[in-house]
C-alpha cells in the first residue's frame, strides 16, 4: 500500500518538475494530465501484482480528480489542486512481512 501511494506521489512530483507549467495547468488540459498520470501509476502497480484484476482482467481501481468547475477560485489563484483520491482492490499478495532474528556470538 505504501508503494502505491509513494509511486503516485513521486510520479506526479516528477511530472510537475519536468513539465509543470506547460502541461499541468489548472484547466481541463492540466486535470487530464493528472488523470493520465494517476492511470499510469495505478497500471504500473497492477503490472507489479499489487492491484487485483476483475473477471475481464482489468485492474480494479478508481480515482477522482475534481472538475475544474468544482475547484474554488482561491485555490486556482494559489495554484492548489486538492481532493484527488484513488482506491484499489489489493491482489492476494502479502502486504507485510514481520521478521525477527537473533544473532548468536
Amino acid at each position: 500500500m505504501d508503494w502505491v501511494k509513494a509511486t503516485i506521489e513521486s510520479n506526479l512530483q516528477d511530472a510537475l518538475s519536468l513539465d509543470g507549467k506547460k502541461t499541468f495547468t489548472l484547466d481541463a488540459k492540466g486535470l487530464g494530465a493528472v488523470k493520465t498520470n494517476l492511470e499510469t501509476s495505478l497500471n504500473e502497480a497492477g503490472n507489479n501484482g499489487i492491484i487485483a484484476t476483475d473477471s475481464s482482467n482489468k485492474y480494479e481501481y478508481s480515482y477522482n480528480v475534481p472538475d475544474i468547475n468544482k475547484i474554488p477560485q482561491t485555490h486556482i489563484d494559489r495554484r492548489i489542486l486538492d481532493h484527488i483520491n484513488f482506491k484499489y482492490t489489493a491482489s492476494s499478495a502479502i502486504n507485510e512481512i514481520h521478521v525477527n532474528g537473533t544473532a548468536v556470538a
